[in-house]
């Protein structure tokens, strides 16, 4: 009797097991993340009166701008710079792609480009300047750097074009116009 309630306990177990598995055809959809955890990569509508302080990660609006444009039929880069309050951030990217400073004229040729216009002034601060200058890599090849400023950002212009001057494997010449 032992051994009969035995196989029936065993076949009940094994039918219960196989209709069990027989209605699954996938896994079901993973929960998501509760909405209020907070971090600045994860959205959530929840803060508990956390702030967040995106100062140091995020650009300001206005820092940088960056398209093409054509200079006596030429096309150039135009790179315009007109936030002085993040002046340390750009001097700081510069710094860290110093090493690659010597292939910047083979990739402005790579991209179709003549050159570089760098544009620092500031919206109608009035007494535009201008300066022309001749960059020459190691391997003899040149482009030209076309420096835009104004009363306000001559000292800003004039910083940048010293980090320019230091760069390794580059050496420049200011052309008169």
């Amino acid at each position: 009797m032992r051994k009969t309630s035995l196989q029936v306990l065993g076949c009940a177990l094994l039918a219960t097991l196989l209709a069990s598995c027989a209605g699954m055809s996938d896994r079901p959809k993973r929960k998501k993340l509760p909405g209020y955890i907070v971090s600045p990569t994860w959205e959530g509508k929840y803060s508990y009166g956390l702030q967040e302080d995106n100062s140091r990660t995020e650009v300001p609006e206005g820092f940088f701008s960056y398209s093409d444009t054509t200079i006596d039929g030429k096309a150039f880069f135009l790179i315009s710079l007109h936030d002085p309050a993040v002046d340390s951030l750009a001097l700081a990217a510069a710094k860290l792609y110093e090493p690659l400073a010597g292939s910047a004229i083979a990739y402005l040729q790579q991209q179709g480009k003549e050159g570089v216009v760098a544009d620092f002034r500031g919206i109608r601060n009035g007494g535009d300047k201008k300066s022309h200058i001749q960059v020459r890599d190691v391997t003899g090849q040149t482009a030209p750097i076309i420096v835009l400023w104004d009363n306000l950002s001559a000292g800003r212009a004039a910083a940048y074009v010293e980090k320019l001057q230091a760069a390794p494997g580059l050496k420049i010449t200011f052309q008169q116009q």
